[in-house]
């Protein structure tokens, strides 16, 4: 799928960022040849950058990837906004979360045992996703062979528990994964 989404991007006239760089970042940094890496707080990486508040210029980026990251920004609406911001026209955005609940549940506070999350995703989410971009695109394990299905297996009935305080108890084994892809015209 992200073979797909990257073959209308130049590696040597795109400009490519990957924030929370992850097992990700050798494939992207393979595909671009101007590709940084970014994070609030890791030293690790090319830039250190708040999504909220991007110290970027106005469409600097082609391709922005940010793989789980959404659901530990607290005011997501003001990241979507910059991300939106410094896309290029034409850009696109892949910005997964893990959707783990039927619908998104905001935390009170960050949850230290699940990675500081402000939030579990629903599927309604993806809704404020099309509340700032063109287009959204959403693939799901149902998209792909049954060889590659990246389903999440998770006894969902036990919540809530001491370290998932604020998930609701949902019935279910099987859930889908999804990876959204956010377009700017």
């Amino acid at each position: 799928m992200l073979q797909e989404c990257l073959k209308n991007f130049s590696p040597t006239d795109s400009a490519a960022i990957q924030f929370a760089p992850d097992a990700m970042t050798p494939f992207l940094r393979q595909h671009f040849q101007n590709f940084k890496t970014a994070d609030l707080y890791r030293d690790d990486v090319d830039l250190n950058l708040d999504l909220r508040r991007l110290a970027l210029d106005d469409e600097s980026y082609d391709f922005l990837f940010a793989s789980h990251v959404m659901e530990h920004v607290d005011d997501d609406m003001a990241a979507l906004n910059e991300i939106y911001r410094v896309l290029k026209p034409g850009g696109l955005a892949i910005l997964a979360v893990p959707s783990r609940s039927g619908k998104t549940i905001e935390y009170p506070e960050p949850v230290p045992t699940e990675h500081y999350h402000v939030r579990m995703p629903g599927m309604d989410y993806f809704d404020r996703y099309r509340e700032v971009f063109d287009t959204v695109t959403l693939y799901t394990s149902d998209d792909f062979p049954n060889r590659f299905q990246p389903y999440v297996y998770e006894d969902r009935t036990v919540f809530p528990t001491e370290t998932s305080p604020y998930q609701l108890p949902e019935t279910g084994r099987k859930f889908l994964e999804i990876v959204p892809c956010c377009s700017k015209q």
